[in-house]
């Protein structure tokens, strides 16, 4: 008779046993379309994860929004084209195309921060199982998401806001995209011994929290229901979330908005007519392509795959792909204006390009991925981070234990 297994090891192994089934493609070549990302990221995941030993949780109550109806553990960001008028009684105006230097964005800031550190801890933990990076990822998540004191709430009702015209809108939810890897992150690590049962019960319960509020409120609601990127990010989101709480009502409801709505943004040509519209064509590109690839990615299961359904009238990622692919390879193929900004240094590697390139089984797509840099020159270059939502790649080769 077997001897009894508790659910952490039957997770591990279960999990390991997957990946292992999952990454044997019959017919391809090894290191082609599935490059070994443990071995191609070794060094730069122990080398980042060093870097954030060193750091202290810092979470949104270490920034006090003066301006914010909300409380000290609510999340509050301003939309930066606004600014106030020249009576200060008198709401903010806006002015279109310029940035307020002095819009609050501190705790957005600290979210994404938040949100390099985690996965790389989890990534460092998979490669090495050294337990130092489980005690250090829980002192951030227990700061973030469960102490009273210090913790975030899970709610986004002051996100995006406009001094006497709103307390909060929709769009803030966007803002919140970069925790999807975070759960990713917290999914492997709680199969570790060390992982407390109690903080992972705690966690399951404060993303269970921003799932409903998300899919229930009025502002959530209002994000969920665009036809823009911020429908994309929210279905990400919602997606990710819902799996890691256990919600199936708000994880079918994704999929059908994947299948039925996020697609059609993609021209027949696989563009994305927004992102080259926008001032910033190639960095929101990119960012479409990242996001979009991450909701398709959150969405598949080993029994089915997001990444090769198409609509009716022939529309999907693997157009959008094919359209941005030669572009990433090479600046000197955008047929469109520059960006004003960052240009230059985009761009970095791409998580939808390795997921592309396993899915269809495209090593052009693999070879484009590996050869371009993983991370920005300066790690606290907070406007190229923000176009990718996800930055350990090791996090996305292994099938998700529990899935």
């Amino acid at each position: 008779m077997l001897p009894a297994m508790d659910r952490r090891h039957f997770l591990a192994i279960a999990g390991a046993f997957g990946l292992r089934m999952h990454a044997q493609v019959p017919g391809l070549p090894a290191g082609t379309t599935r490059p070994d990302v443990a071995a191609l990221d070794h060094d730069r995941i122990l080398r980042l994860a060093g870097i954030y030993l060193q750091h202290k949780p810092s979470t949104i109550t270490a920034f006090p929004a003066e301006r914010s109806q909300g409380t000290p553990n609510d999340f509050y960001s301003e939309d930066p084209e606004w600014f106030p008028d020249v009576d200060p009684e008198k709401p903010w105006v806006r002015h279109q195309g310029e940035r307020n230097p002095n819009a609050f964005h501190a705790h957005g800031d600290a979210l994404l921060r938040m949100a390099q550190v985690i996965p790389a801890f989890a990534a460092a933990w998979l490669i090495t199982k050294d337990a130092k990076y489980i005690s250090a990822a829980l002192l951030h998540l227990r700061a973030w998401f469960l102490t009273p004191e210090t913790r975030m709430n899970p709610s986004l009702n002051h996100g995006q806001a406009i001094q006497g015209v709103a307390e909060g809108r929709a769009t803030g939810i966007l803002e919140t995209t970069y925790l999807v890897e975070v759960v990713r992150a917290i999914s492997f690590l709680a199969t570790a011994e060390d992982f407390p049962e109690t903080d992972l019960k705690g966690l399951r319960s404060w993303f269970a929290d921003y799932a409903h509020w998300m899919y229930d409120s009025t502002l959530g609601q209002g994000e969920r229901d665009t036809r823009s990127i911020h429908g994309i990010c929210w279905v990400a989101q919602a997606g990710e979330y819902s799996r890691f709480a256990n919600i199936a009502t708000i994880s079918g409801y994704c999929l059908r908005r994947f299948r039925e709505v996020l697609l059609t943004l993609i021209s027949l040509d696989g563009n994305f007519p927004a992102a080259l519209a926008s001032p910033a064509p190639y960095a929101n590109s990119i960012f479409h392509l990242e996001c979009l690839a991450l909701a398709c990615e959150v969405l598949s299961t080993p029994f089915e795959s997001q990444w090769t359904f198409q609509t009716s009238d022939g529309k999907s990622l693997r157009s959008a792909v094919a359209f941005l692919a030669p572009s990433l390879e090479s600046k000197q193929q955008w047929r469109y204006p520059a960006d004003a900004q960052n240009f230059r240094d985009l761009p970095l590697r791409p998580l939808s390009l390795y997921l592309a390139g396993r899915a269809y089984q495209r090593p052009e797509y693999t070879a484009i991925w590996k050869a371009l840099p993983p991370d920005p020159a300066d790690l606290d270059n907070l406007a190229l981070l923000r176009l990718y939502p996800a930055r350990q790649p090791l996090l996305w080769s292994r099938r998700v234990p529990g899935v």
